[in-house]
C-alpha cells in the first residue's frame, strides 16, 4: 500500500489494487450460503477473516491474551447495548413535517440574504471586471448587462454565467466541451491561445469562461455523464457550489442513479446536516427544424420532478433564466436548470417579440413563483413553462382576435409548482388549459391536471384540456417537431374548443 501511495504521488499515474476479502455472513436474513457455499469454502472465509487474524497477531505479539481481547469484545457488546437500549427508550414516532423538513434546505430570504451579501463585497468590481474583459475581446462592450438593450436567452445565461464567477471564488464549472480549449492547450500561455477562437461550449453558453476565470475553475471533462454529476457531489461535499452541465438532457441517463440516489437524497440522509448545492445545467427541446430529432429532442421533465430533493427550474426567457440562474447558485439545494435549446438565439417566435432586459444585479427570482400574463382575463387560463410559452403567448394573441381572453401563466420552476397562482387562476377562469412539451404519461400537464381535479373541481366550468408531446421520440425531418411536439395552431385549436364548452 506505502509503494501505491508512493507511486502515484509521484505523479508516474493511477494505480489499482485488486484486494481479495472474505465474506464472514450470508447477504441477508433469508440468505443461507450453505446452499452454494460449499464447507470448506465457508471454513477458510471464517479462518481469514480479518478481526480474527488481527486478534491472533495481537495475542502472538503478547499485548493481549485471549482473556482480555474476548473481555474487550463483551465490553463493547455492553456499551453497544446501552446506547441502543438508551436511543430506543427515547424515540418518538415521526411527524410528516420530521420528514418534508429535511428534504429540501432552500428558504428564499436565506437565500437573498447570502446574494446581497456577495454583492457588497465584491459587486463594486463588476464595472472594471467588465470593461477589462470588453479589452480582452470577450465581450462587445463594456456596459454593464443590466444597461444593454433586451438579449437573447445564450447571451443573457454568459452574462449570468460571468456575474456569479465574479462574486464567489467557489465555483467551479465542468462538462463535455465546456472549456474554450482542453487544459493542455489552454497551458501553452494566454498569447498562443489569443490567437484562437475558442469553443465555451456546443451552444457558446460558456464562452471565454475559461480564459477569465482559468481552467482550475472551467474545464472540460471525459463523454461521461455519471461521472460528471458524481465529481459534481465531491465539490459539493467540499463546500463549492459546482456548476456541471451535461449537454442534451436526453444524454443524462448514465448519471441518474448519481442525481436521485445520491445527490438529491444527501440532505434528507443526513437529518438535514449536510447538503449538496450545485446548477446542473442541461440543455433539453425540440424545435430545432428537423436537426435535433431523435436523440437531442427530450423534454421529459416528468422523470425528473418525481425526485425528492431536486429542483426543477425552466426559464422562458432571458430575463427569468438569469433571476432563476442567481437564485439556484444561493439556494442551497441541487438544482436542475433546464435551458431550451430552440430559445438560445431567437429574438422573436412567429412575430411575438421574445428578447428580455438583463434584470439588475440584485434581482433574484423565488422558486415556485408563476408569472402571469393577461391577468384580467377570464374566458380561459392556459398554464405552460419553458418553451411553450412563447408558442402560448402568440396564442393568446390569436385567440385575442377571435374573442377569447386567456390568462397565460408562465409557472418558471416545475418544482416546486406554484399551486396559489394556479389555484387564483382556476378559481377565476374555471376553464383550463396545459401546454407542456413533456409527454402525457408520467409528464408536467398531467401532475397538474391531477392537482387541480382534486383541489378545484367545483370551480371547473369544462374538462381540464391538455397539449402534450406525441407518446413518440421526435422523428427526423422538418416535419418531425410540427407531428410530434405542441404547435401554436394545435393550442388555439384547443383553447378554441374549450372556450365553447
Amino acid at each position: 500500500m506505502k509503494r501505491m501511495i508512493e507511486y502515484v504521488k509521484s505523479g508516474r499515474g493511477p494505480v489499482i489494487a485488486n484486494i481479495k476479502v472474505t465474506r464472514e455472513e450470508s447477504h441477508s436474513g433469508s440468505d443461507d450460503q450453505a446452499h452454494y457455499m460449499p464447507l470448506d469454502l465457508q471454513k477458510y472465509h471464517i479462518e481469514n477473516d480479518s478481526l480474527r487474524k488481527m486478534a491472533k497477531e495481537l495475542i502472538d505479539d503478547g499485548l493481549f491474551t485471549p482473556a482480555q481481547l474476548a473481555g474487550l469484545y463483551d465490553q463493547i457488546d455492553e456499551e453497544v447495548k446501552e446506547s441502543s437500549d438508551r436511543i430506543a427508550s427515547s424515540y418518538q414516532r415521526k411527524t410528516s413535517n420530521d420528514i418534508l423538513g429535511k428534504v429540501y434546505s432552500y428558504k428564499h430570504d436565506t437565500s437573498e440574504k447570502l446574494w446581497r451579501e456577495l454583492i457588497i463585497e465584491r459587486g463594486g468590481s463588476r464595472a472594471a471586471r467588465y470593461e477589462e474583459f470588453y479589452r480582452k475581446g470577450f465581450f462587445e462592450t463594456s456596459e454593464l448587462p443590466e444597461n444593454q438593450p433586451p438579449m437573447m436567452l445564450r447571451k443573457a445565461i454568459n452574462y449570468a454565467l460571468f456575474d456569479i464567477f465574479m462574486l464567489s471564488d467557489d465555483t467551479v464549472l465542468f462538462g463535455e466541451d465546456v472549456a474554450d480549449f482542453a487544459r493542455e492547450v489552454f497551458q501553452k500561455g494566454e498569447e498562443y491561445t489569443s490567437k484562437l477562437k475558442g469553443k465555451g461550449g456546443v451552444f457558446l453558453t460558456t464562452k471565454n469562461m475559461q480564459r477569465a476565470f482559468g481552467a482550475d475553475r472551467v474545464f472540460n471533462t471525459q463523454l461521461d455523464e455519471a461521472g460528471i454529476l458524481g465529481r459534481a457531489a465531491g465539490h459539493a461535499y467540499q463546500g463549492r457550489v459546482p456548476m456541471p452541465e451535461v449537454q442534451f438532457i436526453d444524454y443524462i441517463s448514465p448519471g441518474y442513479q448519481q442525481l436521485k440516489d445520491r445527490i438529491a437524497t444527501t440532505y434528507q440522509r443526513s437529518g438535514g446536516r449536510v447538503r449538496t448545492p450545485m446548477v446542473i445545467r442541461v440543455s433539453y427541446g425540440g424545435y430545432k427544424q428537423g436537426a435535433g430529432a431523435m436523440w437531442h429532442s427530450e423534454a421529459n421533465l416528468g422523470t425528473f420532478i418525481n425526485i425528492p430533493g431536486l429542483h426543477v427550474v425552466i426559464p422562458s426567457n432571458a430575463s427569468d433564466a438569469v433571476g432563476l440562474l442567481r437564485t439556484a447558485f444561493v439556494s442551497g439545494d441541487p438544482v436542475l436548470f433546464c435551458e431550451a435549446v430552440a430559445l438560445y438565439n431567437r429574438r422573436d417566435w412567429e412575430g411575438l417579440d421574445i428578447l428580455a432586459k438583463y434584470p439588475p444585479i440584485g434581482e433574484l427570482i423565488p422558486f415556485g413563483q408563476a408569472k402571469v400574463y393577461n391577468e384580467n382575463a377570464r374566458d380561459l387560463t392556459i398554464i405552460s413553462y419553458g418553451i411553450t410559452l412563447p408558442m402560448t403567448l402568440k396564442a393568446s394573441e390569436i385567440l385575442k382576435s377571435k374573442g377569447i381572453e386567456a390568462r397565460v401563466l408562465d409557472l418558471r420552476t416545475v418544482k416546486p409548482i406554484d399551486w396559489p397562482a394556479i389555484d387564483k387562476a382556476v378559481s377565476e377562469c374555471s376553464k383550463v388549459l396545459i401546454v407542456s412539451e413533456d409527454r402525457f404519461h408520467g409528464g408536467v400537464g398531467p401532475t397538474i391536471s391531477a392537482y387541480i381535479a382534486n383541489n378545484l373541481f367545483d370551480f371547473l366550468d369544462g374538462p381540464v384540456r391538455l397539449v402534450t408531446a406525441q407518446d413518440a421520440r421526435v422523428v427526423y425531418g422538418a416535419d418531425g417537431d410540427e407531428i410530434c411536439l405542441p404547435q401554436v395552431d394545435k393550442i388555439v385549436g384547443a383553447a378554441t374548443e374549450l372556450a365553447g364548452y
